[in-house]
């Protein structure tokens, strides 16, 4: 439990830190998005919570989902980012003697995201990016006994927009989507 909570207080530790250190140097920009996409792998791994009669079966199916983030440029070609990704697990149920199958919710999942990004071009309106990163969440995966950090990868994302508000779209694989994710920024 304290190895948890050591983690969730360290990236919550590190937004007044970029804040402050911006200060200091104006010339690295702090930016906030807010991204909406295609569930993440920890979602779509989700167990179903309750037990089933015989017979019945159920699917996660791919559902919506939400990021609030905080992104630092460290450079002209790096940054890195933190935020929050808020999911929740879809579930198909059929059961044998009903036709038709119905739809059930699991909990609200919860993940901590980091992870940097290399932009292959910058310019005054348009960036494109690739990123590599991680994800915790304090639900239990895979059958393990405590949180495993979660992989994400982004071959390949964009900014394009205005010197402050500009909207951002990336194709990522993860634990902040399985498939894609958009939205807008705003940049300090």
């Amino acid at each position: 439990m304290s190895r948890k909570l050591f983690i969730m207080a360290l990236m919550l530790a590190l937004m007044p830190l970029v804040a402050h250190a911006q200060l200091f140097d104006p010339e690295h920009r702090l930016s906030i998005e807010v991204l909406a996409g295609t569930s993440p792998v920890q979602t779509m791994l989700e167990k179903y919570k309750d037990d089933l009669p015989d017979g019945t079966k159920y699917v996660n199916k791919m559902g919506p989902a939400a990021t609030l983030s905080a992104v630092y440029d460290l450079n002209d070609e790096w940054s890195i980012q933190g935020g929050l990704n808020l999911s929740r697990a879809i579930f198909d149920i059929s059961a044998p003697e009903d036709p038709y199958p119905y739809t059930d919710y699991g909990t609200l999942t919860f993940t901590f995201l980091f992870s940097a990004r290399y932009h292959w071009l910058r310019k005054e309106h348009v960036k494109v990016f690739s990123g590599v990163g991680f994800g915790m969440t304090p639900k239990v995966m895979l059958a393990v006994f405590f949180p495993t950090p979660i992989p994400s990868i982004t071959p390949i994302g964009a900014t394009v927009g205005f010197k402050n508000l500009y909207f951002t779209t990336e194709i990522t694989a993860g634990s902040n989507s399985l498939g894609g994710i958009a939205g807008i920024g705003y940049r300090f």
